[in-house]
């Protein structure tokens, strides 16, 4: 079983990624990574793994790192949850006004009402 994550830019990574690898760690699991930067920030996103690599340690847990093959953030999160049969799904959530739910919808709304397996909201 694994605890994946998605991350989306470097500042929800830095929030998300040690909380991922501590729920990692605590659940003695691998961790798979979602990657959804589309190739933006690659250099704190490459500082933030390395993090959590540091974190699960050098016992054999795997930290791996994909790209979406849906351009839908929330489907690709929610199919790469089924993919991996995630045991929880670690995201990053930001306040927003219910104007700006409604006006732009939202990602992680989606993904905890959707979703199969326990969600893990970490604030970003």
């Amino acid at each position: 079983m694994t605890v994946l994550t998605t991350v989306a830019n470097a500042v929800e990574a830095a929030a998300v990624l040690p909380a991922a690898a501590a729920e990692a760690a605590r659940r003695n699991s691998d961790l798979h990574v979602l990657n959804l930067t589309s190739g933006r920030d690659t250099q704190a996103l490459t500082a933030a793994l390395d993090a959590a690599r540091a974190e699960l340690g050098p016992d054999g847990r795997a930290v791996v790192v994909t790209e979406p093959s849906i351009p839908d953030h929330a489907s690709a999160a929610l199919v790469a949850a089924d993919e991996t049969r995630a045991e929880v799904l670690v995201i990053g959530v930001r306040r927003r006004s219910p104007v700006g739910k409604l006006v732009m919808g939202s990602v992680a709304q989606t993904i905890l009402l959707d979703a199969d397996c326990p969600v893990l909201a970490v604030r970003v």
